[in-house]
């Protein structure tokens, strides 16, 4: 597999409604295509996951796109591998900026798996030595709203299959909202989404386990990861 152009197509997409987060509201959704091709013209597709502005992570479409660019792509082109994953090792010099990488990944995977003629579900599967499922249940992220407006969007997905529900949250103070929530749909486990927006203290751990979640993603700013860890020995047991 040689790759010997990588050209990235920036789209911008209009939401149906505005989507809030503890960070920013967005009505825009900026992305970029990735398409990578080979000696012989197989094309292959990821997508460039960043947001515009760096209020979620460091990286932005427009710094990760010049990563891609100048970085990762000198990298690559033109040079043999046998595999995705010797592709992807030799990305290493290259420290974090891991939304650009895995964009890269993603096309290089896309591209494999056309190469051999193989589904890219199979080809992703066989890599971890076990088989592919037929079907995966979706979920879905509700951004941050008024109670009733949270509970008539949740009440939306649901009806339409969704398998799980991720909640934004912003702050401690909006764990009451959370708790109404919970209370209105009682039986359904929710996901939880800080944005790094929480604030530690004793009762947190047992407040958070009241709500039986299924699981809570970045409760603390970055550089706090050691709450994380101390958030999770003082859970109660279930």
């Amino acid at each position: 597999m040689k790759i010997t152009r990588i050209n990235l197509m920036p789209k911008r997409l209009q939401l149906k409604r505005a989507f809030s987060s503890s960070h920013e509201t967005l009505r825009q959704r900026e992305l970029t295509i990735v398409e990578v091709v080979d000696e012989s013209g197989w094309r292959g597709y990821g997508e460039l996951e960043a947001i515009s502005q760096p209020f979620y992570t460091s990286e932005t479409q427009v710094t990760a796109r010049w990563i891609i660019e100048h970085a990762l792509g000198p990298l690559i082109l033109n040079r043999d591998f046998q595999t995705p994953q010797a592709l992807f090792a030799s990305l290493e010099p290259v420290k974090e900026n891991q939304l650009a990488k895995a964009a890269i990944d993603m096309a290089v995977w896309d591209l494999f798996a056309k190469m051999n003629r193989h589904p890219l579900a199979d080809t992703l599967a066989e890599a971890i030595a076990t088989e592919r499922t037929k079907s995966v249940k979706v979920g879905i992220s509700v951004g941050i709203q008024d109670t009733p407006h949270t509970i008539e969007s949740i009440s939306r997905a649901l009806e339409k299959g969704y398998g799980k529900v991720k909640l934004k949250l912003k702050g401690n103070a909006d764990l009451g909202r959370i708790f109404k929530v919970a209370e209105h749909f009682a039986g359904v486990r929710f996901c939880l989404d800080a944005n790094g927006s929480l604030s530690y203290n004793s009762a947190l751990a047992r407040q958070l386990d009241q709500l039986h979640l299924i699981m809570i993603e970045d409760p603390f700013g970055v550089g706090e990861r050691q709450l994380s860890a101390k958030l999770q020995v003082e859970r109660v047991p279930s």
